[in-house]
């Protein structure tokens, strides 16, 4: 008789843990819900900190910088003892590369060249020969944009197409040298030169400055000044030229004789950065880029014939207190991050005893009919897998938004350029990886351990347990309220005799840290708490059982007798009470301290001379304090 083999069994291609873990949804989708909620509030919390910092930070970047003369441009200052267009070619070849290479991607058009000469004898004026210690300073522009800037009382900007020398000057000047439109100074040609080295500046227009913009004069002043010539007479005065112009009759004006033979010329190359690139993530790296640029630039124009040296001057110089201060702003930013992390982490973990226990039942069912307890926290952790993954899909975006809404109604009208730095969702979700990827995996943790737990009791010693509390928590088991106290007062104290005898700047970084001890005596005096609590319950339930009603008494003996559960609820409302407080109380602080801060820059910005004040009668310091005590 033939044998026939037993019927092979297909195996299933989904795994059984998501079989059981699929058929456990419908019964338990709104515990999952609510513990899917809190990872989701892990996530957001989590990646909004970091953004609306990002947000802050890059709006008082660009205000710092708004408020700055300087703060939009990158002026580079040439100072040359010989003025010629080979050496404005070197200089430009070290410049321009450089400038590409390190700040190309925040830099707005082409650069603006401008010319100063040094201070020459003024030349024949309209046939009539000046004051031998007054001087001509030419400052060479592009006449195209100085047009913005000034305003013509007659005449006409001077063009770059010009074979001769074309100038302007200041109105009150045309007026003190008795000169207009169409008069010209002369200077002739050295003797034993050619007559093709004579140089004649002829006036095209007078004008009045509309505006002392310095992001485009750089503190220039066309207005008449004392020359302070080995007299100590004569007047100085600036014309306005174009800068090609200027450029172009160089080889003249070498040929007149400085009246003063220590000044020197400068080339200027103004860069103009587009501040909208600049955020606080790459705040460091524009500040270094800076420096690098001007180390470089130094050891590269050094070698260059007659370059004495250069000068960088732009508001970037000035950002490195500001990045001091965002170091200084980003540890109790962390400590606030971890401490709301903490939070939403405890209340999913909570919530996973809950799921747990809510599903004893079928525990014992799927146990007895032959499931192992890795198939059962496989289909668990199934669960909790994939809210961890929505959590980490959904949570990104959300945040962005709610990160959006709340900084339009919180920043000032001038700084809402800043919320471009959200403006592509990819990029941004990308820059805060690590606290989404910390977020999902801390709440998916804390689930699975609490779950992990629950497996390694059966369901009779599930029951038990939740009637009666038999096992005392793991924060009474290793003392953490003693160790959390211990560490609070030990660092409070650290911190106040060691902080104190270091030096002043020093301690404003590290007063930050002052931060952390409140933290760890604040969940020691939690957990203090709770350790007394089911005595204060035993208390309660004895009290009520004096009573003439019994439900009191049954609640309150119940939940002496198994207070884990209230335990958590308790330690959680007190936690998130506490942390707000913390909060609320640290914002004030900041509030106050900027306040005092703006205060004492302000006061200390007092200075002045004391009249009467002559070497033959110089008041005591009581006198001068007396006198500056009485200003108002």
């Amino acid at each position: 008789m033939a044998r026939t083999s037993p019927p092979r069994t297909r195996r299933s291609i989904i795994p059984p843990a998501l079989t059981l873990a699929g058929w456990r949804l419908g019964q338990t989708w709104r515990l999952l819900l609510t513990a899917g909620l809190g990872m989701l509030a892990a996530v957001v919390l989590v990646s909004a900190v970091p953004l609306f910092s990002q947000v802050a930070v890059s709006a008082g970047l660009r205000g710092a910088l708004a408020s700055d003369p300087e703060g939009t441009n990158v002026d580079v200052s040439v100072h040359t003892t010989v003025l010629s267009p080979a050496i404005r070619q070197r200089v430009q070849s070290v410049l321009a590369p450089l400038m590409q290479r390190d700040l190309g991607a925040y830099l707005v058009g082409s650069s603006q060249f401008s010319v100063t000469t040094n201070p020459l004898p003024l030349g024949m004026v309209a046939g009539h020969a000046p004051s031998t210690d007054d001087t001509l300073t030419l400052l060479g522009v592009n006449p195209d944009a100085a047009k913005a800037h000034l305003t013509l009382t007659a005449g006409r900007l001077p063009t770059t197409q010009s074979t001769t020398l074309e100038i302007m000057v200041d109105t009150d000047s045309a007026q003190l040298l008795h000169i207009g439109v169409g008069d010209s100074l002369a200077y002739p040609s050295p003797k034993g030169t050619p007559a093709a080295k004579a140089l004649t500046a002829r006036i095209v227009g007078t004008f009045r400055q509309s505006d002392h913009s310095f992001a485009f004069w750089h503190g220039a002043d066309f207005a008449a000044r004392p020359a302070g010539g080995p007299n100590g007479t004569g007047t100085a005065y600036t014309a306005l030229a174009a800068a090609e112009t200027v450029m172009a009759n160089t080889e003249q004006l070498q040929n007149i004789p400085a009246a003063t033979p220590y000044d020197t010329s400068t080339l200027q190359w103004d860069y103009t950065l587009d501040y909208s690139h600049l955020t606080g993530n790459n705040l460091g790296d524009i500040i270094n880029s800076f420096n690098a640029i001007q180390i470089e630039a130094d050891n590269s124009l050094s070698s260059i014939t007659g370059v004495q040296f250069a000068e960088f001057n732009s508001g970037l110089s000035d950002l490195v207190n500001f990045q001091r201060r965002i170091f200084a702003l980003q540890v109790p930013i962390t400590l606030l991050l971890l401490q709301v992390l903490a939070l939403v982490i405890f209340f999913v973990s909570l919530m996973a005893d809950v799921v747990v226990e809510r599903q004893t039942e079928a525990i014992a069912v799927l146990r007895s009919r032959g499931a192992s307890r890795r198939q059962i926290f496989g289909a668990l952790a199934t669960q909790t897998g994939g809210l961890a993954v929505l959590a980490g899909i959904v949570g990104p975006p959300l945040a962005i938004l709610g990160v959006q809404a709340v900084a339009a109604r919180s920043l000032a009208a001038g700084d809402q350029s800043a919320l471009n730095v959200l403006s592509d969702p990819l990029a941004t979700i990308w820059g805060i990886r690590y606290f989404i990827l910390a977020a999902v995996v801390g709440a998916c943790v804390a689930m699975l351990i609490s779950i992990n737990r629950a497996m390694g009791l059966d369901v009779l010693a599930l029951r038990r347990e939740s009637a009666r509390t038999t096992r005392r928590p793991l924060w009474q088991r290793l003392n953490l309220d003693v160790i959390f106290g211990i560490i609070g007062v030990t660092g409070y104290i650290s911190y106040v005799v060691g902080v104190s005898r270091l030096s002043p700047n020093v301690q404003t970084y590290l007063s930050v840290l002052s931060l952390i001890a409140p933290f760890f005596l604040l969940i020691a005096a939690a957990l203090l708490f709770l350790r007394f609590f089911p005595l204060a319950l035993n208390g309660a339930a004895w009290l009520a059982g004096r009573g003439r009603r019994a439900e009191p008494m049954l609640a309150l003996a119940q939940m002496a007798r198994a207070p884990r559960q209230s335990l958590r609820t308790t330690l959680l409302l007190a936690l998130s009470t506490a942390f707000t407080i913390f909060t609320l109380v640290f914002v004030a602080s900041q509030n106050q301290h900027t306040l005092d801060a703006a205060a004492f820059t302000v006061g200390a910005d007092l200075s002045g001379g004391l009249a009467n004040a002559t070497a033959a009668s110089t008041p005591t310091p009581a006198t001068q304090e007396a006198q500056y005590a009485s200003l108002p």
